[in-house]
């Protein structure tokens, strides 16, 4: 008897003909086949990053577009973000760096691998990367918002994590992030700012006693009849790190925070301090009093090439109102952005040399124990980045700028010059009787414009820069009257 179930249809089993008219079966066919293909791939050329995990990323990122343009539909409502609103955009930024900072790592890795597989899923994880940065950066028509974001970056030394973006991308993002100020004006195209580029970032160790050789400077010198010439050294134009931060440097003062970046046009800053003998010249050239120490109103014997202290702001700026009365230079003290770029150069260092503490071969101060000044340019070993010398120790050196212990949460990001009135001005660079934490370049003395003390001196700035003029016999100009 026959099998009444032997010629029955089997529904698990189909002719392979059925996938030429059954378009569900071809493609379930063509799914099992791809898994198989896969799987025979991935065991004869594991992938050096699996495909979940670009899945997982672009899912935070994803994320963090989605918040920060929640964000962006609050401020075209409110341009005027409340406290909470920043602090959100601290966090949001700082989770965008990791993320960013996971991707530049996979990118990293894919690009060290020898298969050619692995290059060809490069570009779609830099594609990531730009949706993330342009994320980060979507807020950045908000004064309030980039103070944020550039107070997150650059606190958590995050900046150098672009470097690995394309280059016009990357050019972007410096251009963009040395204008991320609170309060600064934008400029119209971010990408004509002049800079020294690649811009350095702090780092975040303590680097060797000197960071980096010594490059001296480029300058000229000004000359007024039998006036010692002035050597100045021009300081190009571009962005610095000012001010400190707590965690690279922990002496640092609440009044020289947040660091920030700067931009300063070009200039030209003395070498060294103004001179005994070259301030000499000046007082008999104008019958501007002496300083306070001469004895008769006479130079200490011995000591011209010693900076002139016992000076006050006024001495001081008489002084370069006299340079500039003979000379085609703007002359003047120097800003305090001005004076701190040319001690620490552009990678946000502690003192002039770098992070490493000062040593009485550096610099004459506290340890020095010489209980006295030092002839300029005695310290070549101290020199700034530019070959500036004698700006840590030595004498303590007046600036053009009022004090305020906030003015760095609100200083326009080009060109500062300090507020615009005050009672008390700035002097930078410490003198021979204080401390190491006292001769960092970014340390804020302030002090009244008509106090002298023996400790004080100065150092003059040329700006706008102009072709010098040829030299001449001095002329009287008017001065302080003496006594």
């Amino acid at each position: 008897m026959s099998d009444s179930h032997t010629n029955s249809p089997n529904p698990q089993r189909r002719s392979i003909f059925h996938i030429f008219t059954d378009p569900g079966a071809a493609a379930e066919l063509g799914r099992d086949l791809g898994r198989a293909v896969r799987e025979l791939r991935d065991a004869l050329d594991p992938p050096s990053v699996p495909a979940a995990v670009y899945a997982e990323q672009q899912a935070h990122v994803v994320e963090i577009e989605a918040q920060m343009q929640a964000l962006m539909a609050l401020r075209e409502q409110d341009q005027a973000l409340i406290e909470h609103d920043q602090a959100l955009i601290q966090q949001l930024v700082l989770q965008g760096a990791a993320q960013d900072k996971k991707l530049a790592e996979i990118v990293d890795l894919l690009q060290q691998s020898a298969s050619a597989r692995d290059h060809a899923q490069i570009s779609r994880w830099q594609v990531l990367r730009q949706r993330l940065l342009q994320a980060l950066t979507g807020l950045a028509g908000g004064a309030a918002v980039t103070g944020a974001l550039r107070d997150a970056w650059v606190q958590e030394e995050l900046y150098p994590l672009v470097k690995a973006l394309p280059a016009q991308a990357q050019q972007w993002w410096e251009a963009w992030i040395q204008g991320a100020r609170a309060g600064a004006e934008q400029p119209a195209s971010p990408l004509e700012l002049p800079m020294e580029s690649p811009l350095p970032q702090p780092a975040s160790q303590p680097a060797s006693p000197v960071n980096q050789p010594v490059r001296a400077g480029r300058g000229f010198t000004l000359e007024i009849g039998n006036c010692p010439p002035l050597e100045m050294v021009t300081i190009p134009a571009g962005v610095f790190w000012m001010g400190s931060d707590k965690r690279r440097d922990p002496k640092a003062w609440d009044g020289e925070t947040p660091q920030h970046q700067v931009h300063l046009d070009a200039y030209a800053i003395g070498r060294y301090p103004v001179t005994n003998v070259q301030y000499a010249v000046f007082v008999r050239s104008t019958q501007h009093r002496a300083p306070r120490y001469w004895q008769d109103g006479r130079m200490p014997a011995g000591k011209e090439q010693y900076p002139v202290p016992g000076v006050d702001w006024h001495d001081a700026c008489a002084f370069c109102e006299w340079v500039s009365a003979h000379t085609r230079q703007s002359i003047r003290l120097a800003s305090e952005a001005e004076w701190e770029k040319a001690a620490r150069g552009t990678d946000g260092r502690i003192y002039p040399w770098g992070d490493a503490p000062p040593t009485p071969t550096l610099c004459n101060f506290a340890d020095s124990k010489l209980e006295g000044t030092t002839p300029v340019g005695s310290y070549l070993a101290g020199a700034s980045p530019y070959g500036v010398l004698d700006m840590a120790g030595n004498v303590w050196e007046w600036t053009g700028d009022w004090y305020d212990a906030s003015y760095y949460a609100h200083a326009p990001a080009r060109n500062p010059a300090g507020p615009v009135t005050g009672d008390i001005r700035v002097l930078r660079g410490g003198s021979y009787l204080n401390l190491a934490e006292l001769v960092r370049c970014a340390y804020r003395l302030n002090f009244y414009p008509y106090r002298w003390d023996t400790l004080f001196g100065f150092r003059v700035v040329a700006s706008p820069l102009l072709p010098p003029a040829p030299a001449h016999a001095p002329q009287p100009v008017r001065g302080r009257p003496a006594g």
